[in-house]
Formats: C-alpha cells, sequence, structure tokens
C-alpha cells in the first residue's frame, strides 16, 4: 500500500468526509476500493486514497477544516456550523466553488455581509444564527432556489428587502422557513404568508435545535401580541415606557412553566401534552398558553418589543449555581435550570440586559424585581454571557429611583386598562351602558336640555341590579368563579369612581339642581 497514494485529515473532520464518500458510493453503486478496507477501522476515519476525495459532494466547514478544503473539488453542498471562520474565509471558499447547490452558513461571528451573486445553481440556502450578519447581497441573482430559512440573524436590517424575497419564492411555490419575528412585517405588507413556515432557534450555540411552526400554528401568537401592545401602549409613550409596560405585563401574566421540564419542554394539561415539543422554549406558549421557560420569556418579550418598534436580541448564558433563584410555584420549591436565556434591548441609544424569568418569579412570590435594564458589567455578575464579549453597552443599569417610577407607570397603566377592558366586558354581557351614560337629552318640542336625574341612590341602584345579574350567570355556571369575582370587583370600583365624582350639590333626591344647564347645539 503505497502511502503516497493517501491522505490524512483530522480525524473529525476525516469522519464526516468518509460519511460522505460512504453515502456517495452507496448512492451510486460504487465498490470500496481493496487499499480502504485494508486501513482498518482506526485509520479508515482519517485516511483516504486521494482519487476518492472528487467523490465528496458534501464539506462540513469550521476552524479546523479550512486548510483542506481545496482537496475537495466536486463539492455540491458547503456547511457552515462553528466558530472562528473569517469574511475572508468565505469570500473564497464561496468563489471556489460557484456550482454549489445547497449552502448553509450557522453560528458565524465573524460575518458582517454575504454577497451570494455568484452561486447561479444554488438550490437550497439556510442562513441561521449569525449574530453579526447584517446584510445579504445577490439574493435576487439566486433564480434556482427552491428552499430559504433565514432565522435567527439577530442584527439583519434589510428586513423589508427579505419578507419581498420571500415573497417572490413563495409565489413560485418554493419553501420558505423564516423567522417567527418576521410575520408582523409580512402581514404588514399584505404578503399572502399561508404557506410559509417559521422558525426560532432554542438552545446554545452550534448544538441548539429550533422549534418549526406553521402559519396557523404560530399566528394566534402574533395576534395575541398585536392584542397586547394596542391596548396597553399609546403613541405618546416613550420607548423606555413602552420596555416598562410590556415587562411589568409579562411579569404579571406569564408563569413559568416547572411541568415542561419534564416532558421535552412541551407544555402539559391535566397529563396530555400540547404544543410542540420543545414549545415551552417559544413564543407561541409564553403568548397563547400564558407558560414558558426562559427561552420562552426571552422571545415573547421579543414578539411584544418587535411591535413596539424597539431592538432587541435572546441571549444565551449560563447561571452559577449560587445565583440560581429559587422560588415558590404550584406550592413547591423550585429552581431554575443551569442554562438560561435572557433579553438584551436598545433604547434610545443604549444597550441594556434584562432578565424576564428572574423578575417574574420575584414578582409572582411578591419579592422586589431585581434585573431590570442592567448593564452589561452588572449581569455579568448574574450570569456568563454568550457572544457578547464585543458588545458596547450601557455604563451603567437603570437607578433604582427610575425604576420605580417606571414600574409604577406601568402598573397605573395595565390597572387602567384592565379595569375599561373588565367593566366593557359586563357591558357586552348583559347588554348595558355602564361608562359611556348620557348625562341629558335635548326636549325638541321646549328647545330646551331635559336633565336625566343620574345621583348616587340611581347609580347604587343600578349597581345592586348588575351584581345580581352577574351572580345568576354564576350560579348558571356561565361565569366560572375567579371571573365572576374579577368583574365583581370592577364594577365596584367603576361605580365607586362614578359616585365619587358627581357634582357636590347632587344628591338622593336631586338631579343636577343648579347646575347651568348645557348650551344647546347649534343645529
Amino acid at each position: 500500500m503505497a502511502e503516497e497514494n493517501f491522505i490524512t485529515l483530522p480525524w473529525r473532520f476525516g469522519g464526516t468526509i468518509r460519511d460522505s464518500i460512504n453515502e456517495y458510493r452507496k448512492k451510486n453503486n460504487l465498490p470500496e476500493p481493496e487499499e480502504v478496507k485494508k486501513l482498518g477501522p482506526y485509520r479508515i476515519r482519517d485516511t483516504f486514497l486521494k482519487e476518492e476525495l472528487g467523490l465528496v459532494r458534501e464539506l462540513y466547514i469550521d476552524e479546523s477544516s479550512l486548510d483542506y478544503v481545496d482537496l475537495f473539488p466536486n463539492v455540491t453542498s458547503i456547511t457552515f456550523n462553528g466558530f472562528g471562520v473569517k469574511s475572508e474565509d468565505f469570500r473564497n471558499i464561496l468563489a471556489k466553488y460557484p456550482n454549489l447547490e445547497n449552502l448553509t452558513i450557522k453560528c458565524q461571528d465573524n460575518i458582517s455581509a454575504l454577497d451570494l451573486s455568484n452561486l447561479k445553481k444554488l438550490q437550497k440556502l439556510e442562513l441561521i444564527s449569525n449574530n453579526r450578519l447584517g446584510s445579504v447581497l445577490g439574493l435576487e441573482e439566486l433564480k434556482a432556489l427552491k428552499e430559504f430559512t433565514f432565522y435567527d440573524n439577530i442584527v439583519f436590517h434589510q428586513e423589508g428587502k427579505l419578507c419581498n424575497f420571500a415573497d417572490n419564492l413563495l409565489q413560485k411555490g418554493a419553501k420558505c422557513n423564516l423567522d417567527v419575528l418576521y410575520m408582523p412585517t409580512m402581514q404588514k405588507l399584505g404578503i399572502d404568508i399561508s404557506n410559509a413556515n417559521w422558525c426560532e432557534s432554542i438552545g446554545l450555540g452550534i448544538i441548539a435545535d429550533k422549534i418549526q411552526y406553521t402559519t396557523s400554528e404560530i399566528e394566534p401568537a402574533v395576534k395575541k401580541a398585536k392584542e397586547v401592545v394596542a391596548e396597553y401602549i399609546t403613541e405618546q409613550d416613550t420607548d423606555m415606557q413602552k420596555f416598562a409596560i410590556m415587562y411589568h405585563w409579562m411579569c404579571k401574566n406569564i408563569k413559568y412553566d416547572y411541568g415542561a421540564l419534564e416532558s421535552k419542554n412541551t407544555r402539559q394539561v391535566n397529563g396530555q401534552r400540547i404544543g410542540k415539543t420543545g414549545g415551552a422554549n417559544g413564543t407561541a406558549n409564553g403568548l397563547i398558553y400564558g407558560h414558558c421557560v426562559c427561552e420562552g420569556y426571552s422571545k415573547s418579550m421579543q414578539m411584544l418589543l418587535k411591535l413596539c418598534n424597539i431592538p432587541s436580541f435572546d441571549i444565551s448564558c449560563v447561571v452559577e449555581e449560587k445565583d440560581l433563584p429559587s422560588m415558590n410555584f404550584d406550592g413547591k420549591r423550585r429552581v431554575h435550570e443551569g442554562d438560561h436565556s435572557i433579553l438584551k434591548v436598545n433604547i434610545d441609544g443604549s444597550c441594556y440586559y434584562s432578565d424576564v424569568t428572574n423578575d417574574a418569579s420575584r414578582y409572582q412570590n411578591n419579592m422586589k424585581r431585581n434585573a431590570f435594564l442592567l448593564s452589561k458589567e452588572d449581569m455579568s455578575k448574574r450570569n456568563v454571557l454568550v457572544g457578547e464579549a464585543g458588545v458596547l453597552a450601557a455604563a451603567k443599569s437603570i437607578s433604582e429611583e427610575d425604576f420605580d417610577k417606571l414600574m409604577a407607570f406601568a402598573e397605573d397603566r395595565i390597572i387602567k386598562v384592565e379595569h375599561i377592558k373588565a367593566v366593557k366586558e359586563v357591558e357586552e354581557l348583559l347588554d348595558v351602558n355602564i361608562m359611556q351614560r348620557i348625562d341629558y337629552t335635548y326636549d325638541n318640542d321646549l328647545g330646551v336640555p331635559r336633565v336625566i336625574p343620574t345621583n348616587a341612590s340611581t347609580l347604587s341602584k343600578e349597581e345592586g341590579e348588575i351584581h345580581t345579574r352577574l351572580e345568576t350567570l354564576y350560579q348558571n355556571g356561565d361565569l366560572d368563579l375567579k371571573k365572576y369575582h374579577r368583574l365583581n370587583l370592577e364594577i365596584l370600583k367603576e361605580y365607586k369612581s362614578q359616585i365619587s365624582s358627581l357634582p357636590k350639590n347632587v344628591n338622593d333626591d336631586t338631579s343636577f339642581g343648579s347646575q347651568e344647564a348645557p348650551k344647546k347645539p347649534n343645529m
């Protein structure tokens, strides 16, 4: 066996090459050469006949395999999945393989821009979790593309262009797997997304998995996010106020799903699994079911902030065991996992870090929240942040005084909105008018205002009738106990407010008394 006919590759890289060669031989019914059989079980994974390398069609490239790329002249599929590949390496490799049919680029921190214009034969393109990928050139040149996957490229700024590109592909019947956060944009653009698929990464880096949804599976979560933003956010709110409102809403409404940890992070209700395997890590579980784990908190918050036009990013990290928050849930003492997810957000030109999971747990256990808009330095004292070494962030965390003001503002907004929602719910249930009452009408014959007697006695009687009707609905099984108590409490608050706001000279026996009658409007 002449050694000069062989070449040795690094063991790990060689293993992927041997698998690729074996697959090609099996597919094309080619025998294995005797020289290769004689290599034995150990050497066969890193030692190759030079002529064998021409059979390789798939390459898996990371930093350790860059020096060997030139050995494979007939490659049609390349996967970059590992750190250390530089922008120059990408350019050189893609230039060497203009006949590529499949290209996957995943978890590459060194690449900020891609030019794919020379890959005219590309049929499948996957761009996943490339943290600094800001732009992709030459998409319009990919006429042969049949499958396009693009998600979790967190700084990508050509979203509108990419959504229109996906629209063209969908119209041609191509398969598109897009970032969940792009759904609102595509809906706003009026794009038909019925045949699109939606993805989000879960887990750490190159070992990350994904959750994939159909449009019908994820659309309820997007709809819920839109409803929440429309209900609680106003155009007058600053970005800081919007963030505080959404943060407080998350802390109040989303529960940590410890039960899901025992069933591959799948939501369980009465012992039955619902939703996706791993779904507790995603947007759908947080916004649809109100239960998720840490990544679900971050991703749900991202969707809300997306609709508020506030940039945010899901950041993986590891919590030191001594810092794992221990809380009471469902009557049991529980501890969070070591692998963790937090949120990075850009507000008013500054980058902050927040741990929504931690603060939701603390809030629901009547403890003060302590992970709201922290500096990178302060967050790093609690978590080992992944991939954030070169990020410029706010020099200091938000002050405790500002935190208290923002949370008071957010809580006041949510209380007011939820009160109005509850009263409107009663109005619809009972077909009554509670908030939009009319204080007077006009007598067309006399041409003067005629005052309707609205006084404390009238309001108290009306309130009593509403409580009675709600109790009847509860007794009949049309309201559960929790909802019955909630609606009764909000009705009590509403009528107390209305009675306390009556004019001073209004009492149980008079209407508006000596008040000046409203002027008749011009006809």
